[in-house]
């Protein structure tokens, strides 16, 4: 359960935050000697990208659980910008 958390979701000077992390992956732990980046830590596949960085369909939410039983969430206010940001997600929380 997630209950009484108030977000405020706005856009970083970075604008990278557009992705979820499910590292490490086999190829971060397991990488080959000519392998780049650090074990553990990041590894580019053969289109450039960090392996284990997964872009949010549709955008980035405010809040987002993956694969998570019996979710229940009570009491979260969420304030974002108007109007959103490119990049945002339209809905606030995905639950998937």
């Amino acid at each position: 359960m997630i209950r009484n958390v108030a977000l405020s979701q706005r856009p970083g000077p970075y604008r990278t935050a557009f992705s979820y992390d499910l590292r490490p992956t086999p190829a971060d732990l397991e990488a080959s000697p000519e392998a780049e980046g650090r074990i553990n830590a990041w590894r580019k596949g053969a289109d450039g990208r960090v392996i284990g960085l997964v872009d949010y369909t549709g955008g980035m939410p405010a809040l987002f659980a993956y694969n998570i039983k019996g979710l229940h969430l009570e009491n979260i206010d969420i304030e974002r910008p108007e109007p959103l940001p490119e990049g945002f997600n339209t809905e606030p929380v995905i639950v998937s």
